[in-house]
C-alpha cells in the first residue's frame, strides 16, 4: 500500500523556522492492514510539534512496526519550503 503526496507542516527543531513538504509512505501489509487515511494521520500526528526530518521518518516507521508488524515499509519526503 502506498500513500503519496501527504502534505506536512512543522517547525524545524534546530532553527525554529517553519517548513513544509510532501511525504510518501508505503508498506507491505503483515498481520494487520492499515488504511491509507491512517498513514496520513500518522504523518500529521508526528509533524505536529517541533521536528527534524530524520526523526519524523523514524517515528512513523516505529509506529508502523509496533502497530501491526508490516512485512516492509518505505518512506520518502521532500521539503518544499522553508521560511
Amino acid at each position: 500500500m502506498l500513500a503519496r503526496a501527504i502534505p506536512f507542516r512543522t517547525v524545524c527543531e534546530h532553527h525554529l523556522l517553519p517548513f513544509s513538504g510532501l511525504a510518501h509512505v508505503g508498506y507491505l501489509p503483515g498481520e494487520r492492514i492499515v488504511g491509507l487515511s491512517k498513514l496520513a494521520r500518522l504523518v500529521e500526528h508526528f509533524a505536529a510539534g517541533p521536528q527534524v526530518q530524520e526523526r519524523l521518518t523514524k517515528q512513523v516507521a516505529e509506529c508502523l512496526a509496533a502497530g501491526g508488524g508490516p512485512g516492509g515499509w518505505g518512506w520518502c519526503s521532500r521539503r518544499s519550503t522553508r521560511a
